[in-house]
């Protein structure tokens, strides 16, 4: 197998999308190999690197309800109400039935 095909398969193990009956192989191929297990290494440090880059989640119910409020508005200036009440009204005629059994 050659550097390149490993490189991916160590890639793949590192973000976990490497299939289970896989990961032995890999696991004993990083062990045998310097060069590899420095590339894994790398591999994990671009990985953390990426993961401190997201900003933890915190929210609390006052700046849901805030951020709720401020898409509200900007949907409302966007999409005025009195722009689709012509196709409200052309939906609920034909959606309304015509003859009632």
């Amino acid at each position: 197998m050659n550097l390149e095909t490993q490189k991916k398969l160590i890639s793949s193990y590192v973000n976990g999308t490497l299939k289970p009956e896989q990961k032995n192989f890999v696991e004993s191929t990083i062990g045998s190999s310097e060069i590899l297990q420095d590339y894994y290494l790398k591999k994990l440090e671009h990985k953390d690197f990426l993961k401190s880059l997201i900003p933890a989640a915190q929210m609390n119910i006052n700046i849901k309800r805030n951020l709720e409020a401020s898409m509200r508005e900007v949907n409302q200036d966007i999409f005025p109400k009195e722009k689709f009440e012509p196709i409200r009204k052309i939906y609920k005629f034909l959606t309304t039935p015509i003859i009632e059994i």
